[in-house]
């Protein structure tokens, strides 16, 4: 609720969350995940019905997930990735489909 901010629903998602946005209907979230563990980096992008944060896809991906964001349609989602693997950084910028998360 933005008048007061209070809580409208909660998800523990068990990692560190980088990144949320609304779609521009406002009916979904995909947020961008990452975790870090005993040198291995992994992540995830989420999208999740924005009413009650049911899951409704999910994408691991082998790095940590920084920025998210939906196309001005809802179509797709943009997602910025990164990985620090012994002094060496990369990263990418990928697109997925919004209903199934298909790269």
């Amino acid at each position: 609720d933005a008048a007061n901010l209070a809580e409208l629903a909660r998800v523990d998602v068990g990692d560190t969350v980088y990144s949320v946005a609304f779609s521009s209907d406002g009916t979904q979230v995909v947020s961008g995940h990452g975790m870090r563990d005993f040198s291995i980096e992994r992540g995830a992008i989420k999208v999740w019905d924005a009413a009650n944060l049911a899951e409704l896809a999910r994408v691991d991906v082998g790095d940590t997930v920084y920025s998210v964001a939906f196309s001005s349609d809802g179509t797709q989602v943009v997602s910025g990735h990164g990985m620090r693997d012994f002094s060496i950084e990369r990263g990418a910028i990928k697109v997925w489909d919004a209903a199934n998360l298909a790269e």
